[in-house]
């Protein structure tokens, strides 16, 4: 197994700075190869009243870089019983879900039958390859939502259907070996927006997101990982008309606005902007990543490099390529202190890309970045 790549992070303390240094603020407490805090799990409450807990990853340095666990005992439960609900059930706007809104049913439906009043309720009862429709509305999550199987939660858009997350939750929606389809809704606020954890080798599990605005979140908007061996392949995600912003913290230092560790990823018209982070943007290891269209601007990493994307790999393959984007042009929409760095050399970043942006990056390029 690899881990040089994971042992730059570490090496470099890119740890976010919870009280125990782990990433996610919460006190675990663990150990990795590279001899850094690794979390040990944590803990939601479940329906009845009492815990799921999530178990340590044994033996796979990547987990430990940040929220991802490999040991969830609960079966895809989720915690809706304490969400609370705003929405009216009423469509307006340009909502295209395939029910009808105004039909007085509860606003949260399952493909096929079914209605409920929250998010985590619904979640709970999709079948295996389903859909969860969600109604225009406001809804507050008072708790993790965990996924452990291949589902699709689709809202009626990202401009009718806001998901806020309150401040106690750690992972909004927190998936596990699975592939998930996000759709038509805004995220915001909790500790990590989406989180996607992927623990077994074999069939790639995808995670997908379209028209989906995530903001205001304190460690990631969304952080994906594959923790198994790189023999074994990576975890895959599409973009697609995302926007992720105005990931901060003033508490304890944010990863990225996207993180991504062993995720090959394609975005497509994706905008990430706005986000103070250890690195910036986004933080990529080890990942084979495509960014068209789209922009990356205004992001400024608290870590000495950084900015629109930081890259740390090991790997020939791994390579960011960029087409057609904008990565600020002029200085008040710069990325700070670069647009991209390439490892922690400080000889080996890039700036002032601008727009439209054309360029492979990665970290086996004498100067980072190749115009393209």
């Amino acid at each position: 197994m690899r881990t040089s790549g994971l042992t730059m992070l570490l090496a470099t303390g890119l740890l976010a700075c919870g009280s125990d240094g782990d990433g996610d603020g919460d006190g675990d407490t663990g150990s990795s190869s590279s001899g850094s805090s690794a979390p040990t799990g944590s803990s939601s409450v479940g329906p009845s009243g009492g815990t799921t807990t999530e178990g340590t990853t044994s033996g796979v340095e990547t987990a430990t870089d940040g929220p991802g666990s490999t040991g969830i005992t609960d079966s895809g439960t989720t915690q809706g019983e304490s969400e609370t609900r705003s929405a009216t059930g009423s469509s307006t706007g340009g909502s295209s879900l395939p029910i009808d809104c105004n039909d007085g049913e509860l606003p949260i439906r399952v493909d096929g039958g079914g209605g409920y009043e929250t998010v985590g309720e619904g979640v709970a009862a999709v079948p295996p390859g389903g859909t969860l429709w969600i109604c225009p509305g406001d809804y507050t999550l008072d708790d993790t939502v965990q996924i452990e199987r291949d589902v699709s939660i689709v809202g009626a858009s990202s401009d009718l259907v806001n998901l806020v997350a309150a401040a106690k939750v750690d992972r909004v929606f927190q998936v596990l070996d699975a592939s998930v389809t996000f759709e038509g809704f805004a995220l915001i606020g909790g500790q990590f927006g989406i989180n996607v954890t992927h623990t077994q080798g074999g069939e790639l599990d995808t995670t997908t997101m379209r028209d989906v605005q995530i903001r205001d979140c304190q460690q990631a908007g969304v952080y994906l990982s594959t923790t198994f061996s790189i023999e074994d392949g990576f975890g895959q995600a599409v973009f697609e008309d995302v926007v992720v912003e105005n990931v901060a913290s003033e508490e304890v230092q944010a990863i990225a606005g996207v993180a991504l560790l062993n995720v090959n990823a394609t975005f497509l018209d994706t905008i990430i902007r706005d986000n103070v982070t250890r690195s910036g943007g986004l933080e990529l290891l080890d990942a084979e990543v495509t960014f068209e269209g789209g922009q990356v601007i205004r992001n400024e990493a608290m870590f000495p490099n950084g900015g629109g994307a930081r890259i740390v790999s090991d790997l020939v393959s791994a390579q960011f390529t960029i087409v057609d984007s904008d990565w600020g042009e002029g200085a008040e929409e710069e990325n700070l202190p670069n647009d991209v760095d390439c490892g922690s050399g400080a000889s080996n970043d890039v700036g002032w890309l601008g727009s439209p942006a054309n360029a492979v990056c990665a970290t086996d390029i004498k100067d980072c970045c190749t115009p393209q």
